[in-house]
């Protein structure tokens, strides 16, 4: 029996035998009498046996340039892997790594310990690279849906978190097969429903598929039975089709959903006035109750009564809340079908077509396939595409049949979310602006307009009761099902063994490395494969970028188990240990790592419920890294197309958020030194500067001092910081400990830092000195304003430079740091007088209190509300307002529904709706997409103003309906700030940039463009149009195709190419859409419902008549069919009126709700997918971007052997010892990229030979004042390169001198380059020449 048949049994609620796991070798489901006693004491001593603090793994060069071939060789030699001469000879068969000898298999033992008791041929290497290499590959195979998820035996009879996990995903898995079974992968209703073959198609593809595939394990059995062994080829296998495809669903589901609860006060307001009493009851406010009542106070305002005097971390009022509280998960239709059919398309193009190709005529005759399905196992031998739909019609190249494969896939995507509805598996419908708000990618600059929402998927109580541990109690004390953390924020992550080396080939194309296997390696990451499809890559890759991302490959990193065990507390061998406080206390492994209560609100958010689970999955990480590994990790590197630095996960990276970034050290620690202890000091004194405490006394932590000072400080202070460190509890709001962490925060990279304070100060009490004490922290220093360090190098703008620490400041300041935050943020407090906008209604909110207002502009007036709008400014972006209103100055901002008006009224905040009740406003405000923004509660002004530190007596000033009003004021005061003190240097930056962008342009004709659509229609009947506007047919429009986009080079010719392209437009309509309301598979639709085009009116016309509804004859007499009102009518013909038909009314309901998805896709032609605005817009940003991508990589070049770097774009860090060096190469390295090269260079750079006939023939700009080129200009260019000018023919009519464009295609003819200031030149004698030389003596140009 297989193991897929074992699962089966168990779901339908069948017992096993203990014989039954054994004789079958339940993968994953192996029990404690799998492993002897001895060897469950090996597997839990691992990490005390084989963890040395401080020590380097040594790894032999062959594993960087091919792990796997090294690991097979290892494998091979200890008798873990058969050979292929003798496939069943290992414990593991060659080809597919399936398990041949269940009684050897113990991964954890053959590949660790010296003395496996298995019999195996040789011991492992001393750092076990065979064990961290093959369980590298299986997680990544298993990722890829090649391969189970669990690869080692569930010890002690109890399920880890993966275990727990991975057994509810083969569950759910099993479950929806039997669903989909029913209908959509059932022949028998195919043939019945679909007579066109191309119909059929791809449900006939997918069960031969599993045909094949069930054949070959057949095969392999009989084969190795022959042979002696007993072999199971479904142990461990790659899943079957349907399997891989149903498991896919699942991870579809759960690598995108969200989850939503409401807030303890939503909560609160949504209870009825009966249980509003009983929590006053629970927490002993009876008589507030009581008086309130008998005041005449309504429920709203006994409300606030509540809210003004309770503990939110009362445990009676959690108890209440909690059995009030709601859940909502859910994730986006496109989210889960561009998911589902990447991973499917893959899986068809690479592993299953190949393999019924491989198929000889007699194997396929054995298949005894019937009539259709060995028609269309003919197609796929021959056509090798999935399908029949879509463009080319005859796919010619690989590249056209997986284009045609995928677009196969996301139709039958579409078909599978229909079926996961009808199933009752998930609910579907339009998503409301708030989920969609919730929804959207923070990052993405290009946010939908209203109106074009995406579908929602919602988890639906059946699959919810499925998951189990899927409500609200269960999702608010952070226990919910441990699926939803394996999948949280799935995607790349760290390497258990070492990444592969990056190279480029012969002729320069990128070879990636990183991880082990090709589908997931990467070097230039972000959406550049999308690029590389049309074959216009964005950027090409320099030797110097391999060798500075291999470097990084190499550095080891460690969990740090000194921060792990102050916050948490630890569970051994399923024992609770909340009491170890060192490492060495870690006598077994570890099975759970629970937060101290100390720490849960700095660690939990309330509302932030992915941020949870992303980090209970860092702590998963945490413990297989502990437990497996030993205490040691990797990270794969990639770069952008403008050569940025990237690890491919940001979990447990320097990449990460500040919880990631404080639990990791490097696994080598070295001797601090004098040095070391000097920056370990500046850098703790880095991470408390700013706070407030008693303990100060008159020595505060200031920001901006001189490292000496700093290190001083630190001296003075040593022995407050550790009474802080010893005594964390009593210090939570010192250390944020009572707020959440965000990203941006540095609370437990803060307590990291003081945790090793405490631990090398104890070496010194213990006699040791600082030349023995040996450190794994890493010690960072960031660019000051790194933007504006490039822009006032490029300038050469003095000014500028000495603000953002480029020079030092004249004498006596020169040891001063400049800091262009501060400066910005006292000329915005200066700006702020009586007439000044912000002042103005600061005063009005105060009620006219001078001193009130100054409070209020000395919270907003401050260096951390500055620093976000002027990063973002500096980058391009024009509107900042988020910066002051969105979560952490970055991302979303709140948003509000209603205005309480009185007691009694509520008020939409975009119109005059009123109502007594405030979710009748809210419901409006639903409908008419009316939700206004207000400041998030990790946004910096709520944090200023309305936050648990702002002035408690100021915080009614700003309720909901001002709070954009104030975000807008603000906004401009500080936009004036930013352009009095950088004295616009940036607008002259961006504005010569996108001057050159202007001519990377080619002018075609708007009839001859592909993709531009004729109108057929009066009154534009002839036009044409293209990008959404309308355009006569012999318009020549200017577009920034490939070939002549701006692009430049960079010192070690890395070359950027600026070009960008878009996904075609939801607006434009069905055509090329594969995912529409018609596209549904019809075998799985009602039998009276045909979807195609014209005949999906008629069709729902005709069911309706049967049905005897009256009332359609205006709706059916309208040219385009209006769904929504025929809809509509419907519902009130079903409200008034009782009918035996209701049931197929509803059903007619629901068809007519079925929407059209638009997924992303591109156009096939190159000018309809160019993205226009952004070949201009972009530049300036991605200039410096490239630029300080350049710097980095040459400053880790420059770094000696033997050195770890701790990298984030524009900070640096290593050793404390090591900053020194570090430190000097960054100063030299940004001389070296800025000496000979100001923006004139760069500007020039961009100009390419493409261009030049579009500069020739320019024309006036009135917006830029760019002159015209005049025949004289062009005259004296071709005298000036010795051009004879009687050579040059004219094509004057009657002949004469040359005309205008005669001499524009003489010196195309002659490639002469225009002059630079006819494209874009910055003048000279303003720039201060002395700049560059002055960079050496920078002090601060990092801090």
């Amino acid at each position: 029996m297989s193991e897929d048949d074992l699962i089966s049994r168990l779901f339908d609620g069948d017992t096993l035998t203990i014989n039954d796991i054994e004789r079958n070798q339940l993968f994953g489901s192996l029990r404690e009498g799998e492993l002897t006693s001895y060897e469950i004491d090996l597997i839990d001593t691992y990490f005390s046996r084989n963890y040395h603090q401080g020590e380097l793994l040594q790894i032999p060069d062959d594993c960087y340039i091919d792990g796997k071939k090294w690991t097979e060789g290892r494998l091979t030699e200890l008798g873990f892997l058969s050979t292929k001469r003798d496939p069943y000879g290992g414990v593991l068969e060659w080809k597919n790594q399936t398990i041949n000898q269940p009684l050897k298999y113990r991964p954890r033992i053959n590949l660790r310990e010296d003395e496996s008791q298995n019999g195996l041929k040789s011991s492992p290497e001393p750092e076990h690279l065979e064990f961290k290499f093959w369980l590298q590959e299986r997680i990544e195979l298993a990722a890829a849906g090649k391969g189970s998820p669990r690869m080692l035996q569930v010890m002690q009879g109890k399920l880890d978190e993966k275990d727990a996990a991975t057994s509810k995903w083969a569950e759910l898995s099993e479950k929806i097969k039997k669903e989909l079974e029913k209908d959509l992968l059932n022949e028998k209703i195919l043939g019945q429903k679909t007579k066109r073959h191309d119909s059929k198609a791809p449900i006939l593809a997918l069960n031969i598929f599993n045909k094949v595939e069930e054949y070959k394990r057949k095969k392999e059995q009989q084969k190795a039975k022959k042979k002696g062994y007993d072999y199971n080829p479904s142990r461990n296998h790659k899943n079957l089709p349907i399997q891989f495809l149903c498991r896919e669903i699942v991870r579809s589901l759960f690598s995108h959903v969200k989850p939503k609860i409401p807030s303890d006060e939503k909560i609160l307001k949504g209870m009825t006035n009966a249980k509003l009493k009983q929590v006053f009851d629970e927490v002993g406010m009876a008589e507030k109750w009581d008086e309130a009542t008998e005041s005449g106070y309504t429920k709203e305002k006994k409300l606030d009564l509540l809210l003004e005097n309770i503990d939110f971390g009362n445990n009676k009022l959690k108890q209440c809340l909690h059995q009030e509280g709601w859940i909502r998960l859910s994730l986006t239709s496109q989210s889960f079908m561009m998911t589902l059919a990447t991973r499917l398309s893959e899986q068809i193009t690479n592993e299953w077509i190949p393999s019924v190709g491989g198929l000889s005529e007699s194997e396929i005759n054995e298949l005894k396939l019937n009539d259709d399905q060995t028609k269309e196992i003919k197609h796929l031998r021959k056509e090798k595409y999935f399908g029949r739909r879509g463009e080319p019609t005859n796919p010619e190249t690989a590249k056209d049949r997986e284009d045609k494969t995928l677009y196969n896939v996301k139709r039958l995507t579409r078909s599978i979310v229909f079926e996961l509805v009808s199933k009752g598996i998930v609910r579907q419908r339009p998503m409301k602006f708030e989920e969609w708000i919730q929804h959207k990618d923070e990052n993405d600059r290009d946010s939908k307009k209203f109106g074009s929402y995406s579908n929602i998927l919602i988890f639906s109580n059946k699959l919810q009761n499925w998951i189990e541990k899927s409500d609200f109690q269960s999702f608010k004390a952070n226990e919910q099902h441990a699926i939803y953390r394996w999948f949280a924020g799935e995607g790349d992550r760290f390497m258990y063994a070492p990444p592969q080396d990056h190279a480029l080939t012969l002729s320069g194309k990128p070879d990636a490395g990183g991880y082990l296997t090709k589908a997931h390696q990467k070097l230039i990451g972000g959406n550049h494969y999308d690029y590389e499809r049309f074959n216009h890559p964005r950027c090409k890759v320099s030797n110097l970028t391999i060798q500075t991302l291999n470097k990084l490959q190499k550095v080891q990193w460690e969990i740090n188990l000194d921060l792990l065990l102050t916050i948490f507390q630890l569970e051994l061998a399923h024992t609770p240990c909340p009491n170890i406080t060192e490492y060495s206390e870690i006598k077994e492994r570890i099975t759970r790592i629970e937060c101290r209560q100390w720490v849960e609100e700095a660690f939990y958010s309330y509302t932030d419920l992915e941020r949870n689970l992303k980090r209970e999955k860092s702590l998963m990480w945490a413990r297989k890294i502990i437990n497996h590994n030993a205490n040691v990790f990797w990270h794969a590197w990639s770069c952008d197309w403008r050569g940025r630095l990237y690890s491919r996960g940001t979990g447990l990276s320097p990449q990460g958020d500040d919880f990631d970034k404080a639990i990791i050290r490097f696994k080598r620690w070295k001797p601090l030194g004098e040095v070391g202890r000097h920056w370990l000091f500046v850098h703790i004194h880095n991470l408390v500067a700013g706070s407030e405490l008693e303990d100060w006394k008159n020595d505060p932590p200031q920001k901006g001092q001189p490292f000496k000072d700093r290190d001083e400080w630190v001296e003075r202070n040593k022995e407050i910081l550790i009474q802080i460190v010893n005594e964390p509890e009593e210090y939570r709001e010192l250390l944020e400990l009572d707020q959440h962490s965000g990203a941006k925060s540095t609370t437990f990279q803060r307590l990291a830092a003081l945790i090793e304070l405490r631990r090398v100060l104890s070496k010194i009490d213990d006699g040791e000195n600082w030349n023995s004490i040996t450190s794994g922290l890493p010690v960072y220093l960031d660019a000051s304003c790194n933007g504006y360090q490039h822009v006032s190098a490029l300038l050469r703008n003095r000014e500028l430079a000495e603000h953002v620490n480029v020079v030092k400041k004249p004498s006596p300041n020169d040891q001063v740091r400049g800091d262009l935050y501060q400066a910005i943020s006292d000329k915005a407090k200066q700006l702020c007088i009586p007439g000044n906008s912000l002042y103005d209604e600061l005063f009005r909110l105060s009620n006219g209190s001078e001193s009130d207002t100054q409070k209020l502009i000395h919270s907003i007036c401050s260096r951390s509300i500055a620093k976000q709008p002027t990063m973002t400014r500096m980058y391009g972006k024009v509107d900042t307002k988020s910066s002051f209103e969105g979560r952490e100055g970055k991302g979303k901002p709140g948003y509000f529904s209603n205005i309480k008006v009185d007691e009694k009224k509520f008020k939409c905040p975009k119109c005059d709706f009123t109502s007594d009740e405030e979710e009748d406003v809210e419901n409006h405000a639903i409908k008419e997409k009316h939700w206004a923004p207000k400041w998030h509660r990790e946004s910096p002004l709520y944090k200023k103003l309305i936050g648990p530190k702002s002035d408690k007596n100021l915080r009614a000033l700003f309720p909901d309906e001002i709070q954009n009003k104030i975000t807008g004021l603000v906004n401009e005061l500080f936009a004036q700030s930013d352009k009095e003190v950088t004295k616009n240097a940036y607008k002259h930056y961006k504005d010569s940039c996108r001057a050159v962008a202007k001519f990377g342009v080619i002018g075609r004709r708007v009839k001859d463009i592909k993709s531009a659509r004729e109108n057929k229609r009066e009154p534009k009947k002839g036009y044409y149009t293209f990008n959404g506007k309308e355009y006569p047919p012999n318009k020549i429009i200017k577009l920034p195709e490939y070939r002549y986009v701006v692009r430049w080079k960079l010192p070690d010719d890395f070359e950027v190419i600026h070009y960008y392209i878009k996904h075609v437009d939801p607006a434009a309509g069905h055509a090329g859409n594969p995912t529409h309301a018609g596209s549904i598979y019809k075998h799985i639709l009602p039998k009276w419902y045909d979807p195609e085009g014209s005949k999906r009116k008629e069709s729902i016309f005709n069911r309706l008549e049967e049905l005897g509804v009256k009332g359609l004859a205006p709706f059916r007499k309208k040219h385009r069919f209006d769904a929504g009102a025929v809809k509509n009518h419907l519902n009130d013909y079903l409200k008034r009126k009782k009918t035996k038909y209701q049931t197929q009314i509803k059903e007619v309901v629901r068809i007519l709700e079925i929407p059209s998805i638009h997924l992303p896709r591109y156009d096939s032609d190159e000018k309809g997918r160019l993205r226009e605005s952004k070949q201009r817009s972009a530049i300036p940003p991605n200039l410096i971007h490239s630029l300080d991508a350049y710097h980095m990589r040459w400053t880790l070049n420059k770094m000696p052997e033997g050195y770890d770097f701790w990298v984030v774009h524009d900070a640096f860090g290593t050793h404390p010892r090591d900053i020194p060096i570090l430190t000097e190469n960054i100063t030299q390295g940004f001389y070296n990229l800025h000496s000979g090269r100001d923006i004139n260079y760069w500007l020039d750079s961009m100009i390419t030979e493409h261009m030049h006939k579009e500069i020739y023939n320019q024309k006036p700009n009135k917006d830029e004042g760019k002159s015209y080129v005049y025949e004289e200009q062009l005259l004296n260019l071709l005298k000036e390169n010795n051009v004879d000018l009687d050579t040059i023919p004219s094509t004057r009519k009657g002949g004469g001198k040359p005309t205008k464009k005669d001499l524009i295609t003489k010196l195309l003819q002659e490639n002469i380059k225009p002059p630079q200031n006819w494209v874009a030149e910055i003048d000279s004698n303003k720039m201060d020449k002395s700049l560059v030389a002055d960079i050496k003596k920078s002090i601060f140009l990092v801090d």
